[in-house]
């Protein structure tokens, strides 16, 4: 590229830490110009929101970082708040929107399980796209619930794996050795990330699966494991921790199962309900990213949970794009140095 890109970035309130690392990554890149703007924010005395940037977006492409609080109902007006600000770059005669969402909720109800239900996460992809009133080219994410979700918009999606980063932490331990290193899926639908996870572990000798039954509301019962887990140091995988209930239901059995450790990777940590405490508890580790926003006391408190960043995964795909590079190349590089 002979000049260099105009690109603004925003970001939501709960945003702005994560986009400021995101940013320090991307000014080292010579090929952008990179323009941070601001914006005005307040309420109606009845609690409605009311927006306005304090800079110029005309013309420019725009990246609008935002993260949703978990769990808590925060999140509706955050992604109000989302909603707002891409309709006011879109109205600002900005040339494009992508949006930077590590996290995005609603996209566990992907189909009618039963009658009369929605289909949340159709839903809220439909309103995102709505907001930017057709300027909205790109959604960069990490470890959708299901990949499959990319077929409800016609817009593409950067569906970014944490799977290189987690394989990187694992491979870097002391303990670890891929002879006795087994990984398990919490479940029947999480065996391929399982395996693949496991392959770029350098684990060739398959994988274990934990059978489990759903009891009432979001309670499940572990009832048979499937692999030989015995002297092992076990690897659970999976997409997010919501309360917990599936992962420490795994745990009790696997320790009456002869394991010799027990670690936890996933994308996105929620901890809703008691999983904060049961985890304490549980004597095992828990690694997921910073795709949700945290106090910064909340990680130091909890001394059981280890929280890597995905900051400058995001930057590099960020660049690649305004670049029109490569995004698979990043991910493959990644998978490499693993």
């Amino acid at each position: 590229m002979d000049k260099k890109s105009p690109i603004t970035i925003l970001s939501g309130r709960k945003a702005q830490a994560f986009e400021e690392r995101v940013i320090d990554y991307l000014k080292k890149r010579q090929k952008l110009c990179v323009k941070k703007v601001d914006f005005d924010v307040s309420n109606f005395r009845n609690g409605e929101l009311n927006i306005k940037l304090t800079g110029s977006v005309r013309g420019h492409n725009s990246v609008i970082f935002q993260q949703f609080s978990q769990p808590s109902n925060e999140m509706h007006e955050e992604l109000f708040e989302l909603f707002l600000l891409e309709d006011t770059i879109a109205r600002s005669a900005a040339n494009s929107i992508i949006l930077c969402l590590p996290f995005i909720p609603y996209l566990r109800q992907d189909r009618k399980a039963e009658g009369r239900e929605p289909i949340s996460a159709r839903t809220l992809l439909d309103l995102l796209g709505t907001a930017a009133a057709g300027k909205l080219v790109r959604i960069v994410t990490f470890d959708m619930h299901n990949s499959a979700e990319q077929g409800f918009v016609n817009f593409p999606i950067d569906n970014l794996p944490a799977k290189p980063l987690f394989a990187k932490y694992f491979a870097s331990q002391k303990w670890f050795n891929p002879n006795t290193t087994t990984v398990l899926a919490p479940d029947v639908g999480g065996a391929k990330r399982a395996e693949e996870f496991a392959t770029s572990l350098g684990i060739f000798d398959g994988i274990s699966i934990m059978h489990k039954k759903r009891k009432k509301g979001q309670m499940a019962e572990a009832k048979t494991i499937i692999g030989d887990v015995q002297d092992k140091d076990v690897i659970i995988i999976d997409d997010m921790i919501d309360s917990g209930g599936t992962i420490i239901a795994s745990v009790d059995m696997l320790k009456k199962s002869g394991v010799r450790s027990i670690n936890v990777a996933a994308t996105h940590g929620i901890f809703s309900a008691d999983a904060v405490k049961n985890f304490a508890a549980s004597g095992i580790n828990v690694i997921t990213t910073d795709s949700i926003p945290r106090d910064k006391n909340f990680v130091t408190e909890n001394k059981w949970l280890t929280v890597l960043s995905i900051a400058e995964y995001t930057a590099e795909v960020i660049y690649e794009n305004e670049i029109g590079g490569s995004v698979s190349e990043i991910i493959k590089n990644k998978s490499k140095t693993s």
